[in-house]
């Protein structure tokens, strides 16, 4: 039909509905209550309030009466059922209750002007559920006064059981709402009412949301939410926490939920929420939770927020706690700073965390909080999950071990592994506050016994530069428990490789000099680490040449080499350090024999073969040493000598250099000395017996009987550093007995001579109670007549008082005489004795005669020899003579001829004579000198000298 047409139709249909409600009977009552809402339906919502109000006016009687129902008539009761259901049916569904009321609202006289809501809700039976759905629509929109207030009022009292009708299955009859009729029933309560005039107090509005959850789901309800809290009615001045507090920690859960009522408090895109904002928020969290205020779901609102455009500074919200005075850690506190930081945007340039990494007004609360949240369980809280710099990872040991990785693996998820948490303590250790520096160290004390590796690596990365003192103190402690062996060693000193070295190093050399025996802890260290080349590299020398033998006899070193190339970098200066080193070790050789008790070794002992690496070294350097190290050298070969005799050849007529090698013997030879000496100590021959088969194995001109004899006296020699501690009284008579015989019968000379009586010499030193001293006294007895050859000897008996008082005849016959030149060995060569000093020219005079023989060349030889016949003078030959000899002759045989030629061309008789003079005087000394014996180039001196006579 047309538009003008329609208000004849809409006149018919109501007249239809008049006559189908007047018409009603309990055979017709489904047929006309089908064909009223089909009408009503198929005629617009007019129609349809036109049936609810006749209805309703129709009832009036029913509505307003008293009396019991058996007291109206049948058509009364039928219009009276017939409303009950359409009521029931709108009460069920929010979106039909608006029809309700519309048709109540604006029905038309005193029956819907004087409407009592209450008593109609009462009288047609609805349930809590039910009036709700009703009254939900009254309150959501504009509506009469009177109207409005009852509606609250049905609310107010229905509400609890209204709730818990909806969270039930079904929630009516034979039905539940649909997830569109929730959502108009919640935007009725919730969003529809004016904005600043709630129908729902919190509990309320709380209670609501709560049970439509738990019905509907949240995959249901939030997406509700989301659309209903832009428009959420909330009381005047309601702030954004308050407003989240009162949804409490079930509701906001989720962020989106919360984005969606940050809406209604204008924080949107275009108007992201700011730093300050965000602070007074969180101090207003922090606040109510010391308070014991049940806190809303922090990580969801930090979610949220996060959201909006805007880079947040949520460091500063961390630091939002940095609160005068308070000292104490609750639970709802520590729980609100873990959902901060743990949902806080990891890629946020100012993330939550950082808060921490300066130091607060509030330090030691600051510290408080961080113990407590360092004292969480892993799954409850880490610092290692947030953003930050980490003291360790595996792929910064990637190229290690796959042990040094599985170590790596264990702590890089732990706690405390946080460069950024130790750079905060240090700065804090620094403090004039003794409880802020007490705290500090009850953390570290913990963080030790849960891991101390990250300890230990995390205080040494710390970047400032200042060391406090419970810096040292901790990395100090824990240095010495890593070098003591912790288990976790290795990936502790592979990271301080990779951090410091240089710390590492000094770490090591400072082990060391606290004991030089830590050298072999050292190096299992350095060859974990393949650091072996840099630890050589540490100064001083004496280091580096402990950690070199050690490493030579584990064959992790080619010491020869070593020595060899470190001679060529540093010269005199390295050869100096590596006799002062000998000298150490044998010093401590020396004490460890002769201690009484025994003492134990302060430095790692040298093998006799290392040794020997060591002497052929200096041997073969002897010509850049400084000039007081030679000298030196040889006093100390002759220690090493005297401490590991097998490192000198015995034979009877060698001529080999001691200490180059190690003398060994047969199986077959040491078991027969084995057995010479067993019959002596079972007296099965005498002493005697043995001195007589040394003179003449000495004697013999079979090499077997000389090896005999040399393995006789190192057998004899080597069982020195028995004596002090093992040797029973008559064992060692026997033993110094013999041993005094050697030098007595002349079975030792030269070098060997010489250990012999340091032997001697060095055991009288010894306490007078001591084994080491019996033995001397003993052997000095033996050879007591020859005391006179070695007045040397004699003065150092002299100086020891116990000796004396034991041998108080010794210090008669041993009495100096007067010093008398030993004879020489070489006495083929005799020069005459010239009385007088020579005379030496001015200086000028001698600079310009050096200055002419230094510069002589066969290309020159006829301009240098005239300027010399201008400068040199007769008087000056001896002088010149002895210079020429000991300065240039001797150590430049390629100028032989030249100088010849010279002295030749000069035609001065006398200074032939002086030359010769000064060949056989330098001749004799070289000839005479035990360092020509020892040393190399003392002999190519002489070579040259021999040549030049």
């Amino acid at each position: 039909m047309d538009g003008t047409a329609s208000p004849n139709i809409h006149t018919i249909v109501k007249a239809q509905i008049v006559f189908l409600l007047s018409t009603l009977t309990e055979e017709n009552f489904e047929r006309n209550q089908v064909e009223i809402r089909s009408l009503s339906e198929q005629h617009g919502i007019d129609t349809y309030l036109h049936f609810i109000r006749r209805l309703i006016v129709h009832s009036q009687s029913r509505l307003t009466s008293t009396a019991s129902p058996a007291a109206f008539d049948a058509s009364s009761a039928l219009t009276f059922r017939l409303l009950v259901q359409e009521t029931q049916r709108l009460a069920r569904d929010p979106f039909l209750a608006d029809r309700f009321r519309d048709g109540i609202d604006r029905g038309d006289g005193d029956t819907f002007r004087n409407f009592d809501f209450v008593k109609f809700a009462d009288r047609v039976g609805l349930r809590p559920l039910e009036r709700l759905i009703l009254a939900s629509s009254i309150v959501a929109a504009p509506t009469r006064r009177e109207l409005l207030a009852q509606a609250t009022t049905v609310i107010r009292v229905d509400f609890e059981n209204a709730v818990l009708a909806l969270c039930q299955h079904p929630s009516f009859d034979h039905a539940d709402l649909n997830p569109n009729q929730v959502a108009k029933l919640l935007s009725n309560l919730l969003a529809e009412p004016p904005p600043d005039s709630p129908i729902l107090d919190p509990t309320q509005r709380q209670a609501l949301i709560i049970a439509a959850q738990a019905k509907y789901g949240s995959e249901i309800v939030s997406p509700i939410l989301q659309r209903i809290l832009p428009s959420l009615s909330l009381p005047p001045n309601t702030s954004v926490v308050q407003a989240l507090v009162q949804l409490g920690p079930e509701i906001t859960s989720d962020a989106d939920v919360v984005r969606s009522l940050l809406l209604r408090f204008g924080i949107n895109e275009n108007n992201p929420p700011t730093d300050t904002q965000v602070v007074d928020l969180v101090t207003s969290l922090a606040r109510l939770a010391s308070e014991g205020t049940l806190l809303p779901d922090v990580g969801a609102v930090v979610r949220a927020l996060s959201s909006f455009n805007g880079n947040l500074n949520w460091a500063a919200a961390i630091q939002a706690f940095d609160i005068p005075d308070r000292q104490g850690v609750d639970t709802a506190t520590l729980k609100l700073l873990i959902a901060i930081l743990m949902n806080t945007p990891r890629d946020e340039q100012r993330h939550a965390v950082t808060g921490f990494w300066s130091l607060w007004s509030n330090t030691q609360y600051q510290l408080r909080l961080l113990d407590a949240l360092l004292s969480l369980p892993a799954d409850t809280f880490n610092f290692v999950n947030l953003p930050g710099r980490k003291i360790v990872t595996v792929e910064d040991v990637a190229g290690a071990s796959p042990t040094i990785k599985s170590l790596a693996a264990n702590v890089q998820g732990h706690t405390w592994n946080s460069l950024d948490l130790f750079e905060v303590l240090v700065q804090a250790a620094d403090s004039k506050s003794n409880e802020v520096t007490n705290l500090v160290r009850e953390m570290l004390d913990k963080a030790v016994k849960i891991s101390a590796e990250l300890v230990h690596m995390g205080l040494l990365q710390v970047p400032q530069a200042s060391w406090n003192d419970i810096r040292l103190e901790y990395t100090q402690r824990l240095l010495a428990m890593f070098l003591a062996g912790h288990p976790n060693h290795q990936l502790v000193f592979m990271r301080i490789w990779q951090i410091e070295p240089a710390y590492l190093t000094n770490a090591f050399r400072d082990f060391y000099d606290e004991s030089n025996l830590n050298i072999t802890r050292i190096l299992d260290v350095a060859q974990d680490l393949k650091i072996l080349d840099a630890l050589l590299e540490v100064r001083p020398f004496k280091f580096a040449l402990d950690v070199a033998a050690l490493a030579s006899r584990r064959e992790y070193l080619n010491l020869d080499k070593w020595l060899a190339d470190n001679v060529t970098a540093h010269g005199a200066d390295f050869l100096h350090s590596v006799i002062a080193f000998l000298e150490l070790k044998m010093d401590s050789e020396k004490t460890v024999r002769v201690s009484d008790p025994p003492v134990e070794p302060r430095t790692m002992q040298l093998s006799p073969q290392t040794i020997a690496i060591f002497l052929r070294v200096l041997r073969n350097s002897s010509g850049i040493m400084h000039e007081n190290d030679v000298d030196y050298c040889l006093e100390v070969r002759n220690a090493c000598l005297q401490i590991h005799p097998r490192l000198m050849n015995l034979v009877p007529g060698s001529d080999a250099e001691p200490g180059f090698t190690v003398v060994t013997y047969s199986a077959e030879i040491e078991t027969e000395v084995d057995g010479i000496y067993k019959q002596m100590y079972d007296e099965q021959i005498t002493i005697d017996d043995v001195i007589k088969l040394l003179q003449r194995n000495k004697a013999s001109a079979n090499p077997r009987d000389h090896e005999i004899f040399s393995c006789m006296l190192h057998f004899l020699f080597d069982e020195y550093k028995f004596f002090q501690s093992y040797y029973p009284h008559r064992e060692l008579a026997m033993t110094g007995y013999l041993f005094g015989s050697l030098i007595q019968y002349q079975l030792v000379d030269f070098i060997p001579l010489g250990i012999a009586i340091r032997y001697v010499l060095d055991a009288l030193n010894c306490p007078p109670d001591s084994n080491l001293f019996k033995f001397g006294i003993q052997a000095l007895s033996r050879f007591e007549s020859r005391l006179s050859e070695w007045q040397p000897l004699c003065q150092a008996l002299l100086k020891i008082p116990h000796l004396l008082e034991a041998r108080p005849d010794l210090a008669i016959s041993i009495q100096p005489v007067p010093m008398a030149e030993p004879p020489p060995i070489f006495t083929t060569i005799q020069p005459d004795r010239l009385d007088g000093e020579p005379e030496k020219p001015p200086e000028e005079v001698s600079d310009k005669i050096l200055f002419i023989v230094n510069n002589l060349a066969p290309s020159n030889f006829e301009s240098k020899l005239a300027e010399m016949k201008g400068h040199f003078q007769e008087q000056y030959s001896r002088w010149f003579a002895n210079y020429l000899v000991d300065q240039r002759v001797s150590i430049e045989p390629n100028n032989h001829q030249l100088y010849l030629r010279f002295l030749d061309a000069l035609d001065v008789q006398s200074l032939f004579r002086f030359i010769l003079h000064e060949t056989l005087v330098k001749s004799a000394l070289l000839l005479n000198s035990e360092k020509t014996q020892q040393l190399g180039s003392e002999r190519a001196i002489l070579k040259n000298v021999g040549s030049w006579l």
